[in-house]
């Protein structure tokens, strides 16, 4: 079970990668990608994640997982949740906007989404 600041972190990642996902434009190559990584069966690709073992010898692999997983920062967690609500708690939002911002304000959808976040990440880390 996740801590209430695991939780707390991976909801302000998931709502940061909404956000900087529907930027994307729309024909774009990136959301082309995303979509395509979105429509794929999690199952195949789920089985082959496995934990690293030497994250270390990789500049790279340790950069991906540190921006995946950013050390807890109080003052950095509130930053990203004033932005969130700065984007989000306005007036003129589009329908689809609206829609974003009423799914993750359910808690059944966000715990979900939590849920399927941390077990995607946990795979990646390290026993």
């Amino acid at each position: 079970m996740a801590t209430t600041s695991e939780a707390s972190e991976a909801v302000r990642q998931i709502q940061g990668w909404s956000v900087l996902l529907s930027c994307l434009p729309a024909k774009g190559k990136a959301r082309e990608f995303f979509s395509l990584a979105l429509s794929v069966e999690e199952g195949p690709w789920r089985e082959r994640i496995t934990p690293l073992t030497d994250p270390d010898r990789d500049e790279g692999l340790r950069a991906w997982l540190h921006r995946i997983s950013p050390p807890t920062d109080p003052g950095s967690d509130e930053q990203m949740k004033e932005w969130l609500e700065y984007l989000w708690i306005r007036g003129n939002l589009s329908p689809e906007d609206q829609e974003l911002v009423d799914w993750q304000a359910d808690p059944e959808n966000m715990n979900a989404a939590v849920a399927e976040f941390l077990a995607v990440v946990g795979r990646a880390r390290p026993a």
